[in-house]
């Protein structure tokens, strides 16, 4: 469960404090999204209706977040048990994570 290490590893991350790679353009992720025209870049999504999302039901979901079902049980009664609430935002899930990283001994 290194973070950074499986980010850099999978090329997102690539240690400066920018925390960019080349593939990704610098500037405000709201930026990035509501104007791609300003870097160089296009809008990519698309519309979808309300029933075609209905009809993904979630509890069809067999894989754990974390990949590992054992693991995801601990980790969610770790989480209830030292009373820690679920992110709203990248700097609280750093936190949560080395929490859970500390509770996990790993």
């Amino acid at each position: 469960m290194e973070l950074f290490a499986d980010l850099r590893d999978a090329g997102y991350f690539n240690g400066s404090h920018e925390h960019q790679t080349g593939s990704c353009p610098g500037g405000v992720p709201n930026e990035l999204y509501y104007l791609p025209h300003r870097f160089g870049s296009r809008d990519c999504g698309f519309e979808i209706e309300q029933a075609e999302l209905d009809a993904v039901p979630e509890t069809n979901l067999s894989i754990a977040p974390c990949g590992d079902q054992n693991t995801q049980e601990y980790l969610d009664f770790a989480m209830e048990r030292n009373d820690l609430q679920k992110p709203e935002n990248w700097e609280t899930a750093s936190e949560l994570y080395m929490k859970l990283k500390e509770y996990a001994q790993l």
